[in-house]
């Protein structure tokens, strides 16, 4: 199998010399993130599709896509800064201490 490398670009006359042009710059399209992370980014959607399977992979993310990609866990799992979202990571709940619990008696 190969790899396949999307651009989401409108109208372009020559989508060849555009990809070429992406890879030889070592930066994504819209914006100066590396390009070195955001294929690592892609690569873990790959092996997120692969353990899913096709359909399954498309029906859980088109949901999780639903609440932003923020919340999307996709793309936290595939790393949010590396695929160049702007995404605080979740707070971490602080436990509340609840009663003491009461011995048996």
């Amino acid at each position: 199998m190969g790899d396949i490398f999307m651009v989401n670009e409108d109208d372009l006359d020559n989508p060849d010399q555009r990809l070429a042009e992406i890879i030889q710059s070592g930066q994504r399209p819209e914006g100066n993130l590396d390009l070195d992370r955001l294929l690592h980014h892609e690569e873990r959607h790959s092996q997120q599709w692969a353990r899913a399977g096709h359909a399954w992979f498309i029906a859980q993310y088109g949901f999780e896509a639903l609440g932003g990609e923020c919340l999307n866990r996709f793309e936290e799992d595939a790393g949010f800064s590396d695929g160049g979202y702007d995404c605080d990571p979740a707070p971490v709940p602080t436990p509340t201490p609840g009663p003491s619990p009461t011995p048996p008696g």
